[in-house]
């Protein structure tokens, strides 16, 4: 068994290309498996940046011919709870770009479906974590109530 995290990106976009980018230079434990992107060219052009050879124009193929144990999410939000519920279904921890969901009943139907399949979620909000943002928190948490 490999020690890699084998990851299908869904998405060929600019948010996708920032995440590959990511897990190929940083996350020496992840490797990209395959790509997914119903616009033709965008698919090309990211998987040969990113040497990506499986490529596929939706996520249920890639599930049917690629082994894979996780999915990262950078589509526009309105497809986010299908894909992550098809990814969550098929046992693929589901990595899902913000914003979750276009509504609160989206975001409880994926959540339900991690839960369900006994799936990692985790949604990409990486900017509560700059100093900025944390000083900015802290600081209206010890403003006093008006």
């Amino acid at each position: 068994m490999s020690d890699s995290t084998r990851i299908c990106l869904v998405g060929a976009g600019r948010a996708a290309k920032v995440h590959a980018n990511s897990l190929v230079h940083h996350v020496p434990t992840a490797t990209l498996v395959a790509v997914v992107d119903p616009v033709p060219e965008a698919l090309q052009a990211t998987a040969e940046q990113f040497g990506i050879h499986a490529r596929f124009l939706t996520l249920g193929e890639a599930i049917q011919q690629v082994d894979f144990d996780a999915v990262v999410i950078t589509t526009p939000t309105f497809t986010h709870k299908d894909l992550a519920i098809l990814a969550a279904g098929a046992g693929k921890h589901v990595f899902l770009e913000k914003p979750m969901a276009l509504n609160l009943a989206e975001c409880d139907a994926i959540i339900h479906s991690a839960e369900q399949n006994g799936v990692q979620l985790q949604l990409g909000f990486m900017r509560r974590f700059d100093p900025e943002f944390v000083e900015a928190a802290q600081r209206i948490q010890q403003q006093p109530p008006e």
